[in-house]
């Protein structure tokens, strides 16, 4: 494996674990328009409302996740992430606007963002 290459890995997942024991670089990864359950994982994309496409929640979600380190579930819980990195899917539609919205409310609240390179 390439010493410098950081693996993106699910926040909580068993990749992280086995990454690190091979001695990889890991960024825990979450997920601004996806929704999760209260156990952490993911919702099956085959449930209405398993993606997130209004923007001004995409913010408060992911301010919540890199301010206090939590998200809050379909069920209203707040689970506790660790986030490297905020990924928004290309896919989704308006996925650039709310790039947009979302870099302009970090840059708000005087929140950096930086290459993986330089956080793990």
């Amino acid at each position: 494996v390439q010493s410098d290459a950081v693996l993106l890995a699910l926040s909580g997942s068993k990749w992280i674990d086995v990454a690190e024991g091979m001695g990889m670089r890991v960024a825990r990864e979450v997920f601004a328009d996806r929704a999760i359950n209260s156990d952490g994982t993911l919702v099956s994309r085959s449930i209405s409302g398993s993606v997130i496409h209004d923007t001004s929640e995409v913010v408060e979600r992911s301010l919540l996740m890199v301010k206090e380190g939590k998200i809050r579930s379909v069920d209203g819980v707040e689970v506790e992430v660790m986030a490297d990195s905020i990924c928004l899917h290309g896919d989704t539609p308006g996925a650039v606007d709310m790039a947009k919205n979302l870099r302009s409310a970090f840059e708000q609240e005087g929140i950096m963002v930086k290459p993986l390179s330089e956080i793990v």
